[in-house]
C-alpha cells in the first residue's frame, strides 16, 4: 500500500480547500461503496472503487482504492460490522503499520487465526516485503483462505489457501471484531424450580449450527461450581434465588459465543416423604435403656430426637436413647422424630407410647475387696464390688483393733487409703455405699487386712558417679532409686576407700592427691518414719592427671631487626598455671640460651624468622607447651621518610606532573615511584614525572614513594590526591547577524570526555550580552549588540570540573 506517498503528491491545495474536497469525494463513496450487499467468498468490492484506476481514489475509510488496506477496511466495516477507518482510534496508515496501531489501541494481536479476524504479514517477511494485509474467510485446523486485494495480481481481488506449516503464514492475527454467531432462539430450561428436582436446558437456536454446545448454570446471576452439564439439580445453595443457563456455542474459525436464557422463579423448599414412621423399642424400667429408630424418609436427612414422660417434654433428653428415671415411674415413654436437610421444608412425626414407666432396683452380686500390702508408706486401694445397674459410691475406711470392734477412720474417705503409724498391729476395712436417684441405698463392706507393720526403704538403683576420673574435671554423684524416696539426702566421696576432707557435696572435683585413686560416692538416705539406709557407688577408674588448655597460644612483641627486643606476650591457660618457662627459635630451631621473657636478634639470626615456645607447668597436670606465630625475618634496620610527597602541576590533560620528595633514610637508597589514578595503581608510571593522558581526565591523581634498602624494613607513604585532571576543549562556532541581532553558535569538544556540559556566555568587552547552558556539547544563542559598524564579541566557555574553561574572539559587522 502506497497512501502515504500518494498523500504527499496530491498536497498541493490549501487545508481548508482540501479537507472540503475530501469530505464531497467521501460522501460519494460512501454513498456509492455501501449501496451493496457484502459476500465473504466473492469480489464485491464497491464497483466505483474496483472500476477506477489503482490509487486514484480515496475510499469511504480514507486508504486509495484497490490496496489491500482497503479492501480489508471494506470488510471490516461491511461483514464484522464496525465503522473502521484509517483514523480510527489511531492512525492505521501502511499495512507494515496495522499490527502497532491494533497493539497501541488495546486490540490482542496473536498466531491464532478465526474467521473475520485480519491476516497481517510484516515488512520484510516471506510472505510480503513491504507488508500486507488480508482477511480471514475460512479457517481449517491445518490451512486457512484470505480474501485480499493487490496481492498476486497488482490492484485485483484474489482468494488464496494458505497452510499452517507454509513460509508465507501470516506473521499474526489482528482481531478487531471477530465474526460470530447469531442466536435466533434463546436457550430454555424446562422442569419445576424446587430443591431437588431436575432441571433441563435447551440450547437455543444458532446461525450457523455450531459445532459443540458447553453449558454453565447460574444461581441469581453467579456461575454455580461445577453445574456445567444439560441438567442441573437445584440444592440448599439455590434456595429463593432464580435460575438461568448459559450456553456457549463453538465452531472452528468463530469466535465462541455465549447467551443465556430467561430466568426461572424463584427455587422452592422441598418435601420429605415418611415410609416407615419412627419406632421405640426396650422395656420402660427406670434404669433400663430405651431407644429409638428414626425411620425411613426420602431423602434422607438429618434427625433430632425429642423425649416426652405423660406427654411432657423431658430437658436434655434428645438422643436417640433415653434411660427412663425416678421421675418418669408410671409415665408412658414417646419421642418426637424432627427430619431437617438444608433445601427443604422440615418435618416432624411422633411414635407410639410405650407401657408405664416401672420402678428401678440396685443388685450388688459382688462385695467390695480391698488390695495392696498393709504396711506404713504403702497405698491400700478399695474395689466398689459388682453393682447392677451402676451407680455412684462412697467409702469410708476402718481401723479394726484387737478386740473386733471397728471405728472410721477420721478423713479416710476415698477410694484408697495409706496407712499411718497409729494404725500399726490393727486390721483396716472399708464399706462402700451405693447410691442413684430412684434407687434404693445399699452398702457393702470389705473383709479386713491383715495386722499393719512398719514400712523401710528399698534401695532399687545404687548411686552413680558421672563424669571423667580427671585432675580438674567435675564428677557428679546421683542418689541412686529409693522406695520410698527420702526427705533428705548426704554424700560422702571415698578415695581408695578412705574418706576425703570437706568432700560432702553431690559434686566433687579430683585433686593433684587424687591422682592415680579410685573414686566412690556414699550416699544416706533418710525419712520420717522410716530407718535410715545408705548405699555405696561403683569405684571410678584411676584418677588421670588434668590437661592444661591453651585459650590462645604466646606472641611476640617488637620489630625484629639486629639490636633491637623482642618480647613473648603471654598466652592464655586453663587452668593458671603455677610456672612458665621459653624458649626462643630461629626459624624453628632454638637459638641456644635464649630463654627468658625477651630476646634481642643479633648478626646470626638475620634473614632469619623468630617465634617463641611458651611451656606452662600446674600441679596435678600435664606440662603442655604452645608456640608463637613466626614474625618477619630479622632486618638490619628500619628505612624511613621524613615528609610526605608532594605533587606539583597542572591537573590537566596533557600536563607533566611533578613529585618533591623529602629527605630519607638511608639516603644511598633510591626512591621508587608509584603514580596511582583514583586509588589504583597506573602500570609503567615509575618515574618522577607523569604526564597526564585521555584515561585520567575526570580521575584524581595520587603518588606512593617506597624506600626498600636492602636488609631493611623499606617505608612507603603517600602523596595527597590531585584535584580532577580536566580536559582541553575546541571550540567551533557559526554566526549569522541580521541588522543589530547576531545568532551565534557555539560547539565544544574535548577529548576523553563524550558531551561537554557547563555554561556560555557572550560577552561585549565587560559587558555580558547573553549566555546559556551547553546540551549535548552545544548552544545557540541570539543577543542584541548596541551601537553599528565592527564589534569584537568575547566567547567565554567557564568550563565545569572535566573540562577547562576556554575563550574565542569574533568580529562581527552591525547596525
Amino acid at each position: 500500500m502506497r497512501i502515504n506517498l500518494h498523500s504527499r503528491r496530491r498536497v498541493s491545495l490549501t487545508w481548508s480547500h482540501a479537507f472540503l474536497a475530501l469530505a464531497l469525494a467521501l460522501g460519494v463513496l460512501v454513498g456509492t461503496a455501501s449501496a451493496g450487499q457484502a459476500t465473504p467468498g466473492q469480489d464485491d468490492y464497491p464497483t466505483t472503487l474496483k472500476n477506477a484506476t489503482q490509487d486514484s481514489k480515496v475510499d469511504p475509510w480514507r486508504f486509495y482504492n484497490r490496496e489491500c488496506t482497503s479492501f480489508v477496511a471494506w470488510r471490516l466495516n461491511n461483514d464484522n460490522k464496525i465503522p473502521f477507518d484509517d483514523y480510527w482510534g489511531t492512525h492505521w496508515g501502511n499495512a507494515s503499520n496495522w499490527k502497532a496501531a491494533a497493539t497501541s489501541l488495546g486490540f490482542t494481536v496473536d498466531n491464532r487465526p478465526v474467521v473475520g479476524a485480519v491476516a497481517w504479514w510484516r515488512a520484510g517477511s516471506a510472505g510480503s516485503s513491504v507488508g500486507h494485509v488480508a482477511w480471514v474467510w475460512k479457517v481449517s485446523s491445518d490451512s486457512i483462505t484470505v480474501e485480499e486485494y493487490n496481492y498476486l495480481r497488482r490492484g485485483y481481488y484474489d482468494t488464496r489457501t494458505i497452510a499452517s506449516t507454509s513460509s508465507v503464514w501470516p506473521s499474526g492475527f489482528i482481531h478487531l471484531h471477530d465474526m460470530a454467531f447469531s442466536n435466533t432462539t434463546k436457550p430454555a430450561i424446562s422442569g419445576t424450580p424446587q430443591v431437588g428436582q431436575p432441571l433441563k436446558a435447551s440450547p437455543g437456536g444458532w446461525s450457523p449450527d455450531p459445532a459443540t454446545y458447553s453449558y454453565q448454570w447460574l444461581s441469581g446471576g453467579d456461575p454455580v461450581a461445577g453445574a456445567t452439564s444439560r441438567k442441573f439439580i437445584p440444592t440448599a445453595a439455590q434456595l429463593s434465588r432464580r435460575i438461568k443457563v448459559q450456553v456457549t456455542a463453538r465452531r472452528a474459525g468463530y469466535a465462541p459465543t455465549t447467551v443465556r436464557s430467561p430466568r426461572t422463579t424463584r427455587v422452592a423448599q422441598g418435601q420429605f416423604i415418611t415410609s416407615v414412621p419412627p419406632a421405640v423399642s426396650g422395656t420402660a424400667q427406670v434404669g433400663v435403656p430405651l431407644t429409638v429408630s428414626s425411620g425411613t424418609w426420602k431423602p434422607a436427612g438429618s434427625y433430632t430426637y425429642q423425649w416426652y414422660a405423660g406427654g411432657v417434654a423431658i430437658p436434655g433428653a434428645t438422643g436417640t436413647a433415653y434411660t427412663p428415671v425416678a421421675g418418669d415411674l408410671g409415665k408412658p415413654i414417646t419421642v418426637q422424630v424432627r427430619a431437617s436437610l438444608a433445601g427443604y421444608q422440615a418435618a416432624t412425626t411422633t411414635t407410639a407410647p410405650t407401657a408405664a414407666v416401672a420402678p428401678g432396683s440396685l443388685v450388688n452380686s459382688a462385695v467390695p475387696s480391698i488390695s495392696g500390702t498393709p504396711q506404713i508408706g504403702r497405698v491400700l486401694t478399695a474395689s466398689t464390688g459388682t453393682w447392677s445397674p451402676a451407680a455412684s459410691y462412697a467409702y469410708q475406711w476402718y481401723d479394726v483393733g484387737a478386740s473386733g470392734a471397728a471405728t472410721p477412720i477420721a478423713g479416710a474417705t476415698a477410694s484408697s487409703y495409706r496407712p499411718t503409724p497409729g494404725v500399726i498391729g490393727d486390721q483396716v476395712t472399708v464399706v462402700v455405699t451405693a447410691t442413684r436417684p430412684g434407687y434404693t441405698t445399699a452398702t457393702s463392706r470389705a473383709a479386713p487386712t491383715a495386722a499393719v507393720v512398719p514400712g523401710s526403704f528399698t534401695n532399687t538403683a545404687p548411686p552413680t558417679v558421672s563424669g571423667v576420673a580427671q585432675v580438674g574435671r567435675t564428677l557428679h554423684a546421683t542418689t541412686g532409686g529409693w522406695s520410698p524416696g527420702g526427705t533428705a539426702y548426704a554424700y560422702r566421696w571415698f578415695a581408695d576407700g578412705t574418706t576425703i576432707p570437706d568432700a560432702t557435696r553431690p559434686d566433687f572435683t579430683p585433686g593433684a592427691a587424687q591422682v592415680g585413686k579410685h573414686l566412690t560416692a556414699q550416699v544416706t538416705v533418710t525419712r520420717n518414719g522410716w530407718t535410715t539406709a545408705l548405699a555405696t557407688s561403683s569405684a571410678t577408674s584411676p584418677v588421670r592427671r588434668g590437661v592444661m588448655t591453651a585459650q590462645s597460644g604466646p606472641g611476640v612483641r617488637g620489630l625484629p631487626v639486629v639490636g633491637g627486643q623482642l618480647r613473648a606476650t603471654r598466652g592464655r591457660w586453663t587452668p593458671q598455671p603455677d610456672a612458665i618457662g621459653y624458649q626462643w627459635l630461629a626459624d624453628g630451631e632454638p637459638v641456644e640460651g635464649a630463654t627468658a621473657a625477651t630476646f634481642s636478634p643479633t648478626r646470626a639470626q638475620l634473614g632469619q624468622r623468630i617465634s617463641v615456645r611458651e611451656v606452662a607447668t600446674t600441679a596435678g597436670y600435664v606440662p603442655l607447651g604452645a608456640s608463637s606465630p613466626a614474625v618477619r625475618a630479622v632486618r638490619l634496620g628500619v628505612a624511613s621518610l621524613a615528609d610526605e610527597p608532594v605533587i606539583r602541576g597542572r591537573a590537566v590533560l596533557g600536563h607533566t606532573l611533578r613529585a618533591i620528595v623529602g629527605p630519607h633514610t638511608p639516603s644511598t637508597t633510591p626512591v621508587e615511584y608509584r603514580w596511582r589514578r583514583d586509588g589504583h595503581r597506573i602500570w609503567a608510571a615509575h618515574g618522577a614525572t607523569y604526564q597526564l593522558r585521555r584515561r585520567d581526565v575526570g580521575q584524581r591523581i595520587g603518588l606512593r614513594i617506597v624506600v626498600a634498602p636492602q636488609g631493611w624494613f623499606p617505608a612507603k607513604r603517600y602523596s595527597a590526591r590531585t584535584p580532577q585532571v580536566q580536559s582541553v576543549p575546541t571550540m567551533t562556532t557559526t554566526s549569522s547577524v541580521v541588522r543589530r541581532r547576531v545568532s551565534l553558535t557555539v560547539s565544544l569538544r574535548a577529548p576523553a570526555v563524550s558531551v561537554v556540559g557547563g555554561r556560555v556566555e557572550v560577552r561585549l568587552g565587560q559587558t555580558v550580552l547573553g549566555s546559556g547552558s551547553l546540551r549535548g556539547g552545544s548552544r545557540t544563542l541570539r543577543v542584541d549588540v548596541p551601537g553599528s559598524g565592527l564589534r569584537r564579541l568575547h566567547v567565554d566557555y567557564l568550563g565545569d570540573a572535566q573540562v577547562t574553561a576556554v575563550s574565542r574572539t569574533l568580529r562581527v559587522r552591525v547596525g
